[in-house]
């Protein structure tokens, strides 16, 4: 008999990032497992001092939640135009319940992801997710002696901490976005650089558009206008969505690509004319893997979830 948990994800608004996207998308699937899940919504990730994580949770948050309900007020009566802080929303969004106080029962399992600093909830059970390489973002490694690890793909795992190399990878697709319109005539490049900002090999000046900070709908309809999207964020779905709306999506890999996965379905991984060809004829295998097999793959990865955590803190509690 599979035992029902209390899950509690820590984490910013839904479309802030792909990490939080992921987060609530996890939500979302344990539910559907029949698990009872729920989301925290911070805005900091500070939890060395619990007074401090308490006022910056009172103030951050709960101004963000006015701010996002008056501006959608206002929006509706036609007062200010989207606004680029959430650009995000144009994406479908994944209806998650919520926790309001952060305050856990000692059986709630927390799951925070791996910026988080220390243990802001304070919970008895926590399951760490690392979303990228840990420290990357904020050099935060600090994290609690019975914390249960897991890594969203085997590039981000910490194997002193997770030797096992437990994994959890959820992809989520939203079909409004990933499409593509243009089946036509193309012209010029974009480009994407995210998290790879700080790359020495960036260039000066790029030829096309940035898509950073647009909104999606707006990133959207250049993915199906440029023939070429090229990156420097080297894991960014923006690479994928690229690819299916029709651009030839380039991901520039620094250094030896011998670390980098063989199955970049759809993608080449230099700009040369061998990897151009590779993304051209594997783009059905990526169209197969997104539109076919996300929701069973998605599933297994929640089932593993669940087992991994049943098995963990049962055997604690013996």
């Amino acid at each position: 008999m599979e035992v029902k948990r209390k899950y509690v994800i820590f984490s910013g608004p839904q479309y802030v990032s792909g990490g939080t996207l992921a987060l609530h998308l996890l939500c979302r699937l344990l539910n559907e497992k029949g698990q009872d899940a729920k989301i925290f919504l911070s805005r900091t990730s500070n939890g060395e001092s619990r007074l401090r994580f308490i006022l910056g949770w009172l103030l951050l948050t709960n101004i963000y939640r006015l701010k996002r309900c008056f501006y959608g007020v206002f929006r509706n009566f036609g007062f200010i135009k989207r606004s680029r802080m959430f650009r995000h929303y144009d994406r479908e969004p994944l209806k998650c319940p919520e926790k309001y106080l952060p305050i856990v029962s000692d059986d709630t399992i927390v799951v925070y992801p791996e910026v988080v600093r220390g243990n802001p909830l304070k919970a008895k059970r926590v399951a760490r997710w690392f979303l990228n390489k840990p420290g990357f973002f904020n050099g935060n490694v600090r994290f609690g002696d019975n914390d249960l690890f897991f890594a969203y793909d085997a590039r981000f795992n910490d194997y002193s901490l997770n030797p096992e190399c437990r994994l959890l990878k959820l992809t989520y697709v939203d079909k409004a976005l990933c499409r593509q319109e243009n089946f036509g005539r193309r012209n010029g490049n974009c480009y994407i650089i995210r998290k790879g900002k700080n790359r020495k090999d960036l260039p000066d000046t790029f030829d096309g558009p940035v898509i950073d900070n647009l909104q999606d709908s707006e990133t959207f309809l250049i993915f199906n206008r440029c023939k070429y999207c090229i990156s420097y964020d080297v894991m960014t779905w923006y690479s994928i969505m690229a690819a299916i709306c029709g651009c030839i999506s380039i991901v520039m890999l620094p250094g030896d690509q011998d670390k980098w996965m063989n199955d970049y379905y759809g993608r080449a991984r230099a700009n040369t004319r061998e990897e151009i060809e590779h993304a051209i004829s594997t783009l059905p295998l990526l169209r197969r893997h997104l539109f076919s097999e996300v929701p069973n793959s998605n599933a297994y990865a929640v089932e593993n979830f669940i087992k991994a955590c049943n098995d963990y803190w049962t055997s604690l509690s013996r």
